[in-house]
C-alpha cells in the first residue's frame, strides 16, 4: 500500500481537518512508521501496533533501531547513503525487524524521504508489511519434495519451485522460457492439452497422469492435481513423480501373469483329468475309486478358486479392475456353472440344486469370467456349508432396473460379529466352522459385482440357514 508523504513533525499535532488522514492511516493492515532528522520515531499508526506489539506511546521519540536486529547494521548504512544521494524512495526491501517480544518477523519495507515545501529533509516515513506467513509459504514452497508450479492460461509455466530442476533437470530460466507442453512426453500430449481445456474450462483436475521428458532424455511419470483461478488467469498445480511406482507396478503385472500361469495351468489340467476319470473315460471304476477322485477334485477345484481369489484380490488392489462385458442369457449361464462347474462338487455331499429362475428376464450386460468367479465363490459356500443330503437354492427375479440373484443354503447361519465383516478381506466365515479358506472369496465377490456398479448382501433365512443376494443392472 502507497501512501502520500506527510511531514512527521506535524502528525503528533493533527489539526480537526485533517483528522481523516490519522483515521486512513490507521485503517491500513501496513504499519506507518516515521521518524525525524534524529533517527526518532515520531508517528506510529495502528498497523505498526499489530506488526510490532509497541503501543504508539511506547515508542514515540525513542530511535528506531529499537527494531533493528543485530546484524543490520549495513542495510541501515546503505539506506542512508541512497537518501544522502538524493534518492527520494527505497523501493520494496524484504528484511527483518524485531517486535516487543524479541521476535523477529520478516517485513517488505517501502522508505520514503519526507521534505517541508522548501525541500528541506525532515526525516523519513515508512512502510512495513508483515511478510512472515508469506515467508513460511515460500519455505514450503521451495522445500517442497513434490513439484509445484503456476502456470498462466496461455501454456507457461510462471513460477516453478526447486523440485522441478532436481527431478527434470531444466533450470527455471529454461521451464518458463517455452511452453510446457514442449516438455511433455510427445504421445502424451494430445491427452495433456485435453486436460488444460478441462482448466480453461473451469473443472479442476485431479489424479492426471502424463509422462515428462527429463533434460537428460529420461522419461519420469508425474501424477497431478490442478486448478485454476479465472481471478487471476493462472492454473495452481502439484505434480509426484511416482517413476519408481510405476517401475514396481510393472513388475507386479509380471509377478501376476507368471503367478497365474504357473499355479492354475497344472490345477486346471489336472481337474480335466479328474473329470475324465470320473466319467469312466479310461475304464470303469468302482465305488470306491470313484469317492477318491471326486474327494481330489473337490480339493483341487477348491485350490484353484483359492488361488484365483488371491490373485483377484492381489490385481483389484492395485490396479482399476478391466471389465470386457457381453449381452448374456443369464439364467443359462447359471445353468451353465453349475453344470461344469459345481455339480461333482455338489454330488459328493449328495447334495441338490433347486433353480426358480424368471423366464422373462432380457440379457444382462456382463462379463462372463467375473460374474463366473462370483457364482462359483457363492456356490462353493453354500456347498462348504451345507449339510449332507441338502438343497441349494437358486433364484432369479427382476426388480428395479436389476436383475438379482440369490443363492440359499441350509448351512448354519451367520451370527452377527460375521456379518459385520463378512465382505472384509481375511474375514474367513469358514474358520469358525473348521473349514479352510483364506477369507477372501466373499471380498472378492464384492468387488466384481461392484466393478459391473451391482450390489451384493447377505442374510439369514428364516428356517435354517444363510442366503447371499447380488444384483446386476439390466
Amino acid at each position: 500500500m502507497e501512501t502520500t508523504p506527510v511531514n512527521p513533525t506535524s502528525l503528533t499535532h493533527l489539526e480537526p481537518a485533517n483528522s481523516w488522514l490519522t483515521w486512513l492511516a490507521d485503517s491500513s493492515e501496513d504499519g506507518i512508521v516515521s521518524t525525524n532528522v534524529q533517527g526518532l520515531i515520531v508517528y506510529w499508526n495502528k498497523g505498526a501496533e499489530r506488526i510490532y506489539g509497541y503501543k504508539a506511546e511506547e515508542v514515540l521519540g525513542k530511535p528506531v533501531t529499537i527494531l533493528h536486529p543485530s546484524g543490520i547494521e549495513e542495510e541501515a548504512a546503505r539506506i542512508q547513503t541512497s537518501f544522502e544521494k538524493g534518492q527520494p524512495i527505497i523501493e520494496p526491501l524484504e528484511t527483518v525487524r524485531l517486535r516487543k517480544d524479541g521476535s523477529q518477523i520478516d517485513v517488505s519495507l517501502r522508505i520514503s524521504a519526507v521534505k517541508d515545501d522548501q525541500g528541506n529533509f525532515l526525516g523519513l516515513s515508512g512502510i512495513t508489511r508483515n511478510i512472515s506467513k508469506l515467508r513460511e509459504v515460500e519455505q514450503f514452497f521451495n522445500h517442497s519434495l513434490d513439484l509445484l508450479c503456476i502456470a498462466d492460461f496461455n501454456g507457461y509455466f510462471q513460477k516453478v519451485n526447486p523440485a522441478f530442476h532436481t527431478i527434470l533437470g531444466f533450470s527455471e530460466e529454461e521451464l518458463l522460457s517455452k511452453p510446457f507442453i514442449d516438455f511433455v512426453y510427445p504421445d502424451d500430449q494430445q491427452m495433456t492439452m485435453d486436460c488444460l481445456g478441462s482448466l480453461l474450462d473451469g473443472e479442476s483436475v485431479f489424479n492426471f497422469e502424463n509422462r515428462y521428458l527429463t533434460k537428460d532424455g529420461r522419461m519420469v511419470w508425474l501424477h497431478w492435481n490442478a486448478y485454476p483461478d479465472f481471478a487471476r488467469n493462472i492454473i495452481y498445480a502439484v505434480a509426484r513423480d511416482f517413476t519408481a511406482y510405476k517401475a514396481l507396478e510393472r513388475q507386479k503385472q509380471t509377478f501376476i501373469a507368471a503367478l497365474t500361469h504357473d499355479l492354475r495351468t497344472p490345477l486346471q489340467a489336472e481337474n480335466q483329468v479328474l473329470t475324465m476319470l470320473h466319467e469312466e473315460d479310461f475304464g470303469p471304476m468302482t465305488d470306491k475309486q470313484q469317492e477318491m477322485v471326486l474327494e481330489t477334485k473337490r480339493s483341487n477345484q477348491f485350490m484353484l478358486q483359492m488361488v484365483d481369489n488371491l490373485l483377484t484380490a492381489f490385481r483389484n488392489q492395485d490396479y482399476k479392475l478391466s471389465l470386457h462385458p457381453e449381452l448374456t442369457d443369464f439364467n443359462q449361464f447359471i445353468e451353465r456353472v453349475i453344470d461344469e462347474e459345481i455339480a461333482l462338487l455338489a454330488e459328493e455331499k449328495h447334495l441338490t440344486f433347486e433353480l426358480a429362475l424368471d423366464s422373462q428376464l432380457p440379457n444382462v450386460k456382463l462379463d462372463p469370467h467375473e460374474i463366473r468367479r462370483v457364482l462359483m465363490n457363492l456356490l462353493h459356500n453354500a456347498i462348504q456349508f451345507s449339510s449332507d443330503k441338502g438343497v441349494i437354492g437358486v433364484n432369479t427375479e427382476r426388480a428395479e432396473g436389476s436383475v438379482v440373484c440369490t443363492i440359499t443354503d441350509e448351512g448354519p447361519g451367520l451370527d452377527e460379529e460375521t456379518m459385520a465383516s463378512l465382505f472384509e478381506p481375511y474375514g474367513s466365515h469358514a474358520k469358525k466352522f473348521r473349514h479352510i479358506g483364506t477369507g477372501l472369496g466373499l471380498y472378492v465377490c464384492k468387488q466384481l459385482v461392484e466393478a459391473h456398479q451391482g450390489g451384493i448382501w447377505a442374510n439369514n433365512r428364516d428356517d435354517k440357514g444363510s442366503q447371499f443376494s447380488f444384483t446386476l443392472p439390466l
